[in-house]
């Protein structure tokens, strides 16, 4: 019993250790920004860069300044339609746009950047094997990609994304073995247009296959500037909400109302009687003369009832004779006057003749 008590203390241990250790951790882990120090951020990416003499700015801070422009996923913010529409003007006029896209999945904010920009994104075949083993080994040997000019290829984790290219752009890193594009360069107007994976400038990759030779030599086609697009990582000011659609508060508000207004219909409503009837007797003689009366009642025998009544009230208690006033009135007694008849004749009874 003491064996089991300590093993449950270890594991809520364990189970609270690990929560404070998941609450305490980085809040940009999972960003492809360039401040974080996560693994898929682009720190290390940032440094080279400024290391061989690109001056690198962040938006919108360093706007003023110019220079190509940066926008990495995953990221857990925003970029406003506005903002978007802007950064697509300047690429048209001629300044370079370098996306970085996730592979391992489409979030929402990357979907809408790629309607905006006009790329399709193409499903990776998976080939789940019901080895464990062999599956293992497929989810942990990365992707080599080729590219033109690269003496050792571009390594990325398995990736379940790619792109769909169009005719006029220039492949920049391929799949040999599935056929799948995951880098290319498009003209758009005046300017270029780059899509890359996010993985293989992040931190974790940078410094592994043909990854930072790749990075050097797309140091060399982009200008002497680059703008790292912060705000979908949550930096710069807050941007003004847009008053498109109905916000969800409003919809949840509106909602709670009328469940509100719904439940005082309900309780204003009387549900059945307002107080429980009480059950009737029933037996076989309340029944028996229950269906009798029914039967007289329909009839009309009221004056031969009361009659009846009158003759066996005098028979019972002995009167002398029948009072002629109860005679006659029981003689033209109508229908609804039989009960009261009968009160009269109770008050003949001895004891409350008087």
């Amino acid at each position: 019993m003491r064996s089991a008590r300590t093993w449950i203390i270890l594991a809520c241990a364990l189970v609270v250790g690990a929560s404070l250790l998941l609450l305490s951790g980085p809040l940009m882990q999972n960003e492809a920004s360039c401040f974080s120090t996560g693994g898929e951020g682009l720190l290390l990416a940032r440094s080279y860069l400024e290391g061989q003499g690109t001056r690198c700015g962040v938006l919108p801070e360093d706007e003023a300044r110019g220079g190509a422009i940066l926008i990495s996923f995953p990221a857990s913010g925003m970029l406003p339609s506005a903002e978007l529409a802007r950064i697509r003007q300047r690429l048209r006029r001629g300044t370079p746009l370098l996306l970085l896209y996730s592979t391992s999945g489409r979030s929402f904010q990357q979907g809408l950047v790629f309607d905006r920009l006009g790329l399709r994104e193409r499903k990776v075949e998976e080939e789940n094997s019901l080895n464990p083993i062999r599956w293992w080994r497929e989810k942990s040997t990365p992707l080599s990609l080729e590219g033109e000019g690269l003496r050792t290829p571009v390594l990325i984790s398995p990736a379940r994304l790619g792109l769909s290219p169009e005719s006029g752009d220039k492949i920049l890193l391929e799949d040999q073995k599935s056929r799948v594009i995951f880098g290319l360069s498009r003209k758009v107007g005046s300017g270029r247009l780059l899509v890359l994976p996010s993985e293989l400038l992040a931190n974790q990759r940078l410094l592994r296959g043909g990854n930072l030779e790749f990075l050097s030599k797309l140091r060399a086609s982009l200008p002497d500037a680059l703008l790292f697009d912060e705000r979908i990582h949550g930096f710069g000011p807050v941007a003004p909400e847009e008053s498109t659609g109905t916000p969800m508060a409003d919809v949840l508000l509106l909602h709670g109302l009328l469940i509100y207004l719904l439940a005082l219909l309900a309780l204003g409503r009387r549900m059945g009687p307002a107080w429980p009837l009480a059950a009737p007797a029933v037996n076989a003689v309340s029944g028996l003369l229950l269906r009798s009366g029914a039967a007289h009642r329909k009839k009309g025998h009221h004056a031969e009832a009361a009659s009846a009544m009158l003759e066996r009230a005098a028979e019972y208690h002995r009167w002398p004779e029948i009072p002629s006033a109860l005679a006659d009135e029981a003689r033209l007694l109508r229908k609804g006057d039989l009960l009261e008849f009968a009160r009269k004749v109770a008050r003949r009874q001895p004891g409350r003749f008087r």
